[in-house]
């Protein structure tokens, strides 16, 4: 007669390397996910400072004063500064915010930069409309 195979630990094996598949795999869908609430937050954050920037060039457009207090209005953006500079009949305004809790080196523009080698997101967003008048 034959004699069986002795197979002892293999299948033990087969089920460590199969759960730490499963493990790395769990961890990079976690990680995907994190990230991606994250660009939700920011691109959340951006579209209420668009809304604000367009409603303080409206209301400028306009040429009455307002008694809106920006910084105090945008509840969602962490510690909002709006500036506003006008030249040769052009007025372009400016919102900067703050991302929470990690503090961020500003930038002198909103422009982005051209390269960089971790995507930051920027924390302003400017609107250039024709001047009505000064706040």
């Amino acid at each position: 007669m034959r004699r069986a195979r002795a197979s002892t630990g293999s299948s033990l094996l087969e089920v460590t390397i199969a759960l730490l598949l499963l493990a790395s795999v769990t961890v990079a869908v976690l990680g995907a996910q994190l990230a991606m609430r994250a660009a939700a937050a920011d691109s959340a954050a951006r579209a209420t400072a668009l809304g604000f920037v367009d409603s303080w060039a409206e209301l400028a457009g306009a040429g009455g004063t307002t008694m809106v207090d920006w910084e105090r209005a945008s509840t969602v953006l962490v510690d909002p500064r709006f500036k506003q500079t006008t030249r040769d009949g052009l007025a372009h305004v400016e919102l900067r915010w703050s991302r929470g809790s990690t503090a961020s080196p500003q930038d002198t523009t909103c422009e982005p930069a051209v390269s960089t080698a971790v995507r930051a997101p920027r924390t302003c967003v400017s609107l250039a409309f024709s001047g009505g008048g000064e706040r």
